[in-house]
């Protein structure tokens, strides 16, 4: 029996003496951007042709419509739109963009799904246009503009080319 536990022994030991362990880490790493969103105009450019100083004066002249769609890549939240005249607005009336010709501007109006009903909306203040909660692709919105030749009282009405344009700004998260 002498012999037999020195071997049951050794045999109880010998695993514990040659077992080793390494021991590392891997590091993860990214760069998680959230959803990324284009705005497209259609059309993207607004030409109201030869407008005379009495269609204006006497409001006959039709407002024109811009479909608005902003497309995402991935859900949005909270979108809100901004739009800022390059002449700046009317003083008094933040609703009628400057056109660059004294006595005409623009009236803007918004809505926030493309089938809404158009309202009155000033420049230069943000506007909550929706959220894209939707879990299935794609994440779009649409809305839609409508600009407005408009008689800017007190001024003469200037003859001439007008050349200006119409910023917007669309912020989400």
């Amino acid at each position: 029996m002498k012999k037999v536990i020195p071997v049951v022994f050794l045999l109880g030991i010998a695993p514990h003496s040659y077992a080793k362990t390494a021991d590392t880490t891997v590091a993860i790493k990214a760069s998680v951007t959230g959803a990324t969103c284009n705005i497209v105009p259609t059309p993207t450019e607004i030409n109201f042709n030869t407008l005379t100083a009495g269609d204006i004066g006497n409001n006959r002249i039709a407002a024109k419509e811009v479909s608005l769609a902003l497309n995402c890549d991935w859900i949005a939240k909270n979108v809100k739109v901004t739009f800022t005249p390059t002449e700046g607005t009317v003083t008094g009336n933040t609703s009628v963009m400057r056109s660059g010709k004294t006595g005409l501007g623009f009236k803007l109006q918004f809505a926030n799904t493309a089938g809404g009903t158009l309202t009155d909306t000033p420049f230069g203040v943000e506007q909550t246009w929706a959220s894209t909660t939707t879990t299935a692709s794609p994440y779009n919105l649409g809305g839609k503009i409508a600009l407005k030749p408009f008689y800017i009282s007190g001024e003469d009405i200037a003859a001439g080319n007008v050349d200006t344009s119409l910023a917007i700004s669309v912020q989400y998260d």
